[in-house]
């Protein structure tokens, strides 16, 4: 099997999941999250810190897990917010299991456990605020976040295609050679078009909205995709993992999603 048809085979898988899973019930959104962000969680502590041990491994997962489900039996208004106040024992365990390894790097180990949780767990379970809360809707409703999905898909192939074909300035040479502002402002021009274009079909959101999330989805997703370089960069490996064939890993395909739900959060909710 060719390196293209492979990608484009397990790429197509990859978006036909998404969509479905968006689609079908909360259940199976909720579902969807949790696998990618345990998925994408154990991807990024084995790449960041290779010696980090199953158990730490397990504790971060488990409050990560927590953490998505509290926020979304909370923005459902299944329960009160008050719940959250389950993640306080998790987060000290962190520090109180690092008593009784026999290393010296329980700093390193309690730094890395908590960005893992912030880069990753945080905005997955701001998803929840997409689905529920930031509509006029009290029901489920998935269109902004399948919107945004769809965007991050629009900007990325449009900016490898630009920057393929008219690519001269590098963009951000030291971490990705391969960027450059030709395709980054291709990328965003039919973001941004795309960004209308979905506004005809998705009226949860006004035609302002939608561009000014499509920016917002073309330059933060930007740097979500050079922040997830750099990691990989410093740790001097090509991908995060190797679940998709010809893609990588799954932090690999949502690191751009990582930088824009919490942004476009913020900006649905002071809007």
């Amino acid at each position: 099997m060719n390196t293209f048809f492979k990608r484009t085979l397990f790429g197509s898988v990859y978006v036909m999941l998404i969509i479905i899973s968006l689609i079908i019930s909360p259940y199976s959104f909720v579902l969807l999250f949790l696998v990618l962000q345990i998925l994408a969680l154990v991807e990024f502590y084995k790449m960041t810190a290779p010696g980090i041990s199953k158990t730490s491994i397990i504790l971060n997962v488990l409050i990560s897990i927590v953490l998505f489900v509290i926020s979304f039996l909370t923005f459902s208004n299944h329960i009160s917010a008050g719940y959250f106040i389950l993640l306080i024992p998790l987060f000290l365990s962190l520090f109180i299991l690092e008593l009784y390894k026999p290393n010296e790097l329980s700093i390193n180990n309690i730094g890395t456990s908590i960005l893992g949780i912030i880069y990753i767990a945080v905005p997955l379970s701001l998803s929840n605020l997409l689905v529920y809360q930031t509509t006029m809707l009290n029901d489920y409703s998935y269109y902004i976040l399948l919107g945004i999905f769809i965007l991050i898909w629009a900007n990325d192939s449009f900016a490898y295609i630009t920057g393929m074909l008219l690519g001269k300035h590098k963009l951000f040479e030291k971490i990705s050679p391969n960027k450059t502002w030709e395709g980054f402002f291709g990328g965003l021009i039919f973001t941004v078009l795309s960004g209308y274009i979905l506004s005809r079909f998705f009226h949860s959101l006004q035609s302002l909205d939608w561009i000014i999330i499509a920016l917002l989805v073309s330059v933060f997703g930007t740097f979500g995709d050079l922040t997830e370089s750099m990691f990989k960069r410093r740790m001097n490996v090509k991908d995060s993992g190797k679940i998709m064939p010809g893609h990588g890993g799954i932090l690999d395909r949502i690191d751009s999603l990582l930088f824009c739900i919490p942004i476009i959060v913020f900006y649905l909710l002071i809007k």
